[in-house]
């Protein structure tokens, strides 16, 4: 959430008081390498996430699963691709209307982005903490194999 918060208030400070992007070349492909490491890392987890959602959705598997790295790993990748999305139409907005509060509002939004993924995986292990109950079905297994 520290990391949200950050992005908000940076985006903010740029809404305010904007400053001319330099440099645009450098910008692009600093985004375009996070691109290319966050995607093959996305692709990992979401190969690692696939063997424990085989045959249920990726939501319902993150909701069920007992194994947070798996989904943390995949919510954390897909929001960074997301981020780097954002960062890179808010950077070209910049540059080609020549409004450097659009690189601004991206950051907000990319605040907003990293929030929304901290509560879900807080609310999705949150349970991992503190104790869910038993699924019914396997409650009741368990207790007609008693």
């Amino acid at each position: 959430m520290l990391g949200a918060g950050v992005a908000v208030w940076r985006g903010v400070l740029c809404v305010l008081g904007p400053e001319p992007l330099e440099r645009a070349v450098v910008v692009y492909t600093v985004l375009a390498a996070s691109a290319v490491f966050e995607g093959v890392s996305w692709v990992v987890s979401l190969r690692a996430f696939r063997e424990v959602c085989q045959s249920t959705g990726i939501w319902q598997a993150t909701r069920e699963s007992k194994d947070p790295p798996k989904f943390m790993g995949l919510l954390e990748d897909t929001a960074a691709l997301v981020g780097l999305a954002i960062a890179a139409l808010g950077v070209w907005l910049s540059i080609t209307l020549g409004d450097p509060r659009y690189d601004g509002a991206a950051s907000i939004l990319i605040g907003l982005v990293l929030a929304s993924v901290a509560i879900v995986l807080a609310r999705e292990t949150k349970g991992l903490l503190i104790g869910d109950r038993a699924d019914p079905e396997l409650t009741a297994g368990v207790r007609d194999e008693a």
